[in-house]
């Protein structure tokens, strides 16, 4: 009878799974029709919808940079003599024309005094020699006259001389009246050649003074020239900021000598305005220089922690970095709160153009799959995948390509979601 009962039992069993088996296909065919529906029993996964937008978006490029002065000075001295002080502190902010540090001065002084002295006694000489010189020339135009009158005296006493001797071949003149006129004759041509000898003279007088002068005229340009250099010297003695900027380190202190254009005092850098220099690929190079020809370039660059910076792009290199396949650029910024350092890294963004009809979706919308980005679409209270391409990423906003504006885009809820999946929307989420 125990064998009977459990017989009965286990047919029971067997009826009862039959029965459970043919419910489950019944059920399983009557979905069939409906596509990723929630499972029995199960609510629809809830998700989050906003709509894609149609905006103005800038088309930019993203990088990083470094800002570096646009003007940086090693302040070196120009004369070689000992260091006495010091006007600023390391670090200190210097405008331009601030006086930086002053070099003992003594002997460039004394330079300077010599060479006056120089110049003094060299004009002294000049003025004696053009005196020589005008004397020279009066002493000449003398002595030409002289000459001009003496050799017509010996004209007439030559002529003199030979009537003379005429009349005393005719007998009618004496030997001692031809002896007379003989040495009339010699007395005036002594006189002519005193002249001629004067000339000389003069004409050695006049080459003399002018030598003299030329002498004298050099002496004056040698003189001021070391004026010009004593009082270079002298300035160079106290030494000034050379533009506006912030100063290092200060490298030698007083009592210790500086050698002209050898030993380095300070740098000065220039931090207002500064540029932040960056590298782009040069596949990007002709899309800035398109852009660039039509105008101005604005660049927006941001130090970490630091406030946002809005300048120009100012700089494009004259060549492509064969080792790295990039382009130098830089920008320039006014950098007025000084948060740009040189030196220091920054976010960089070049905005090369505004789209207006850009289309938008959120960041977060985006979903990568097996061939690329796409986003959920949601249609008739069901959503279904559509490939996009990404143009631009702008932080929580990136432009699209792929997508309508005013089409429902999924933003939360994805991990869910197939094509064709029913949903809820989430509780305050926008549809």
């Amino acid at each position: 009878m125990l064998r009977d009962e459990f017989c009965r039992v286990g047919r029971r069993w067997a009826w009862a799974g039959i029965v459970m088996l043919s419910l489950a296909v019944s059920q399983s065919g009557c979905n069939s029709g409906k596509a990723d529906a929630a499972p029995q029993g199960r609510p629809a996964p809830l998700v989050s919808l906003a709509p894609a937008m149609k905006k103005p978006m800038p088309r930019v490029i993203t990088t990083f940079g470094q800002a570096r002065s646009k003007e940086s000075v090693s302040v070196r001295a120009q004369v070689t003599e000992v260091l006495r002080e010091v006007h600023f502190a390391k670090g200190q902010t210097i405008a331009y024309g601030q006086p930086l540090f002053t070099i003992e001065s003594q002997s460039y002084e004394t330079a300077l005094m010599r060479a006056m002295a120089n110049l003094e006694r060299a004009q002294a000489n000049l003025e004696r020699a053009k005196s020589n010189l005008e004397r020279a020339r009066s002493n000449l135009d003398g002595a030409q006259a002289n000459l001009e009158r003496d050799k017509a005296t010996l004209k007439l006493q030559v002529d003199t001389l030979a009537k003379i001797q005429e009349l005393f071949t005719s007998g009618y003149a004496k030997q001692n009246e031809v002896d007379n006129a003989q040495a009339a004759v010699d007395s005036a041509a002594a006189v002519v050649r005193a002249d001629e000898a004067a000339i000389r003279t003069a004409d050695a007088d006049i080459n003399t003074a002018e030598a003299e002068i030329s002498t004298a005229e050099a002496d004056i340009r040698v003189a001021k020239a070391d004026i010009a250099k004593a009082d270079l010297d002298l300035a160079y003695c106290v030494i000034t900021s050379p533009l506006d900027g912030v100063a290092g380190d200060i490298k030698m202190t007083p009592g210790n000598i500086v050698k002209a254009n050898d030993t380095e005092l300070v740098v000065i850098n220039q931090i207002t305005p500064i540029e932040v220099t960056f590298a782009l690929p040069e596949s990007q190079l002709a899309t800035v220089q398109k852009y660039h020809a039509a105008g101005e370039l604005i660049v927006h660059a941001q130090a970490r922690g630091g406030q946002p910076h809005e300048g120009q792009l100012t700089f494009i290199d004259n060549q492509v970095d064969t080792a790295t396949g990039t382009v130098q650029m830089a920008a320039t910024f006014e950098n007025k709160d000084d948060s740009l350092w040189p030196g220091q890294f920054a976010d960089v963004t070049l905005t090369l153009a505004v789209d207006n009809d850009a289309i938008v979706v959120p960041s977060r919308a985006l979903q990568t799959g097996r061939n690329g980005k796409f986003v959920f679409v949601a249609r008739d209270n069901v959503v279904m995948s559509r490939p996009v391409t990404v143009v631009q990423a702008a932080g929580p906003d990136t432009v699209v390509q792929g997508v309508a504006a005013g089409e429902m885009i999924v933003t939360e809820g994805q991990m869910s979601l197939t094509d064709g999946t029913a949903f809820r929307l989430r509780e305050g989420a926008s549809r």
